[in-house]
């Protein structure tokens, strides 16, 4: 090695998973509803960011902070806000996801989990899991299987690689 390149400083350079986690840490401190801060970010596999999203509500209607509304699910309702995958991908077209990875704070729930897969998501890096109440599978013959579970076996069939991030140890590991 000559001089010139052993001046040359090269820092250490976080991997683009840890990369775009950061990114979606950040993110996640934007949603304002008050059981679940979900960011994400979808990659296409040049490691370009597609687009990004955080769970909210509908172009303009109230937030569920908001004191003269309040959160809808308090009140027995369905939730009015959308998911992050959603507020990501309603503005791009189905074929600017193929091949990509989706990095999100919690796990897809099994409705979003089938978008991936028609999306054409590859890969979903994740930093929790997705802790929805039970249903009732009926291909499982009235086995309970949670929401999670539910995602990963879908995620499985659709052959889309699952990893879970450790924001302490910048490392993943593999989930299916």
């Amino acid at each position: 090695m000559d001089k010139d390149q052993e001046d040359i400083f090269e820092p250490e350079r976080p991997s683009w998973d840890e990369t775009f986690m950061d990114i979606v840490a950040i993110f996640a401190k934007r949603p304002v509803c008050i059981n679940n801060r979900v960011a994400c970010v979808y990659a296409n596999p040049n490691h370009h960011i597609i687009d990004t999203g955080y769970n909210g509500p509908l172009p303009d209607h109230p937030h569920c902070n908001n004191p003269h509304v309040g959160c809808a699910k308090k009140h027995g309702n369905a939730c009015r806000g959308l998911h992050a995958e959603d507020n990501a991908t309603l503005s791009r077209s189905r074929s600017e996801f193929d091949g990509s990875t989706l990095y999100i704070s919690r796990l897809c729930c099994t409705q979003c989990m089938k978008r991936q897969a028609a999306y054409g998501v590859k890969r979903i890096v994740f930093a929790q899991e997705y802790a929805r109440v039970k249903r009732v599978d009926e291909a499982e013959k009235g086995e309970e299987k949670t929401d999670f579970e539910l995602a990963i076996q879908l995620a499985m069939e659709s052959n889309i690689a699952v990893e879970q991030y450790n924001y302490e140890t910048k490392t993943t590991r593999k989930v299916i």
